[in-house]
């Protein structure tokens, strides 16, 4: 027979905390519980650094993180799920007990501690440059692989954005911008969606071209259910 909560034990208030939601729901999250209730806030790495919730006295760390890493063999971004460094373990052990004394858990053990990286790998070392180098190139920096980075990506991404920056018609063959590489470049837009629309009056679909732009363009899509929409 398993253990049970004492009938007057505070019920749970589970309140999620991700980039993704809404203002209003994100605030549930500062907002003090219900009398009677305990807030149990089950968050991302969003809440490292980036909030102060009041109140938080537990921490409890799973020891991983998910991560957008760009795989440059095969052009693709994608959501991973990796161990955290040493440095966000230690950021969310500080969630806890920052208005007062706190406890954080750690859902793993020493050992595998004592095996994480110091550090988050930087963004640059794990996204696509293709856009990023397009726009150095409008602004006149040429000589890539002899700019100063803060932190420098890996060859091979660098190379692999030339390559489809010169297979897209955007530079030449001596890496100097094309009339339309200019054009595109200007866009506040990627350059493969910026493209797409300077292409779209050649098959009179502009319209069509453009709405599409906007929908992909928008990392997240407010969704309000019918009965909060106002006419």
């Amino acid at each position: 027979m398993g253990s049970r909560l004492p009938a007057s034990a505070p019920r749970m208030e589970l309140v999620p905390l991700y980039a993704g939601l809404s203002t209003d729901e994100q605030l549930r999250a500062f907002s003090a519980p219900e009398k009677g209730k305990r807030k149990v806030v089950v968050s991302t790495n969003i809440a490292e650094a980036s909030v102060t919730i009041e109140g938080i006295r537990y921490v409890i760390d799973c020891g991983l993180v998910k991560i957008r890493v760009y795989n440059p063999s095969t052009m693709i971004s994608s959501l991973v799920v990796v161990p955290a460094s040493k440095a966000s373990v230690a950021q969310r052990a500080g969630r806890a007990g920052r208005t007062s004394n706190g406890v954080c858990y750690r859902l793993f053990t020493k050992d595998t501690f004592d095996s994480l990286p110091a550090s988050t790998p930087p963004e640059i070392s794990r996204t696509d440059l293709t856009s990023i180098i397009l726009q150095l190139k409008a602004l006149g920096i040429d000589d890539l692989m002899k700019f100063e980075w803060i932190s420098s990506p890996p060859a091979e991404t660098i190379v692999k954005a030339y390559d489809t920056l010169r297979t897209s018609g955007l530079i030449t063959d001596h890496n100097t911008l094309t009339p339309i590489g200019s054009k595109i470049a200007e866009c506040p837009l990627e350059y493969n969606i910026a493209k797409m629309l300077f292409a779209s009056k050649d098959f009179s679909c502009g319209e069509e071209i453009l709405t599409i732009a906007a929908m992909v363009s928008i990392q997240v899509l407010s969704h309000h259910p019918r009965s909060e929409v106002c006419y």
